[in-house]
């Protein structure tokens, strides 16, 4: 019965665990600014960054798919309490790239698929900040100790999908700020912007 479409939303079935790392923090009392969250290689490079001033992504429109199969957009908390944040262990989605959804639907909980590469296995630190004060805890990402991968063959994937992600993020940015470039097809004196 399992066929290449999802199973009905109202079919019974148990919740998958949370697909990512998971960060917890508890604020005492509300934030009275931004609160973001942080993740950082071991050279201090951020990964990916998250606020809770970032905009929320509102559904496509002209989305593929009936809108109750679509994951919640996440919002990072200020209120006071317990918190619970996911990182989904990738880099940063390239900006403008409308989104698409796996087949492997879950009612309410599908996420696009990502556009950007895996983050690598080791030590990376996540920089919880609120109130202008920042705190600090250490994550490690281990391999699925089923996958026999080297790590050499991992890092030349990683490399090799960087390197087309950075790509994409430059031509990405370059249309969007309508970039001059030599029109050869007018000669070397004209400029056309893309």
């Amino acid at each position: 019965m399992n066929t290449d479409t999802p199973l009905p939303p109202d079919f019974p079935a148990g919740q998958n665990p949370p697909d990512g790392a998971i960060f917890n923090y508890y604020l005492k009392s509300a934030a009275s600014g931004p609160v973001t969250i942080e993740v950082k290689d071991s050279t201090g490079t951020v990964l990916r960054k998250y606020s809770s001033t970032d905009p929320i992504q509102q559904p496509d429109p002209m989305l593929e798919i009936p809108k109750y199969w679509v994951r919640p957009p996440q919002v990072v908390p200020t209120q006071a309490g317990l918190h619970r944040f996911i990182w989904d262990m990738h880099l940063t989605p390239l900006p403008g790239v409308r989104p698409t959804y796996p087949i492997a639907a879950i009612a309410g909980d599908t996420p696009a698929d990502t556009t950007s590469p895996w983050a690598m296995p080791g030590n990376y630190t996540v920089v919880l900040t609120v109130n202008g004060k920042s705190y600090t805890q250490p994550l490690k990402i281990t391999m699925d100790p089923r996958v026999k991968t080297p790590n050499a063959d991992l890092s030349q994937q990683f490399q090799y999908s960087k390197q087309a992600y950075d790509n994409a993020l430059k031509l990405s940015l370059a249309m969007n700020q309508g970039v001059p470039r030599r029109c050869p097809t007018n000669g070397d004196n004209a400029i056309a912007r893309i």
